[in-house]
């Protein structure tokens, strides 16, 4: 039976996951930010107010976090890379994962990123997550299709 943990994410966790990063993830974070992976995920890391790095026995197969647009906003952008190992464990990490997501939308009121379009397992993890996904549009100056998504925190009942 696989053992799953899920710890705070820290640099150190950049290097162990580079080397089975999906090639999905890696196009993706290229392009959108312009940066290497390693420091597109150091960079994610840091900024974050809260990032995880989930494991499946003792093999890291996913990090992912959530970082606030500013210091005085409510609106985060979460972000999840992870392996090709990762879909063997999909549905109990997505389970610890939309944990997380009510959390940070506890703590943020709204939550707002953008995925590669082609980024099928991706995009798939965040319709599960329960993100709204809108049509996909050319991002930056490659013209490379991209797919904003959100979800907002939903009001408590009176």
């Amino acid at each position: 039976m696989t053992v799953y943990r899920i710890v705070p994410a820290e640099i150190g966790h950049v290097r162990e996951i580079l080397p089975n990063l999906r090639k999905a993830d890696i196009v993706e974070g290229e392009i959108a930010t312009g940066l290497s992976a390693e420091e597109a995920l150091t960079d994610s890391v840091m900024l974050s107010y809260e990032a995880i790095a989930a494991y499946a026995d003792d093999c890291l197969v996913m990090l992912a976090g959530v970082a606030p647009v500013s210091l005085t906003s409510s609106v985060a952008r979460p972000w999840m890379v992870g392996t090709d190992e990762l879909s063997k464990h999909a549905f109990r990490l997505c389970k610890e994962n939309r944990c997380y997501v009510k959390k940070w939308l506890a703590w943020f009121s709204y939550l707002e990123n953008w995925v590669d379009a082609e980024n099928k397992p991706a995009l798939k993890w965040l319709k599960w997550l329960g993100f709204e996904l809108e049509d996909p549009i050319p991002w930056g100056n490659s013209g490379h299709f991209f797919i904003r998504f959100h979800q907002e925190a939903k009001p408590c009942a009176s």
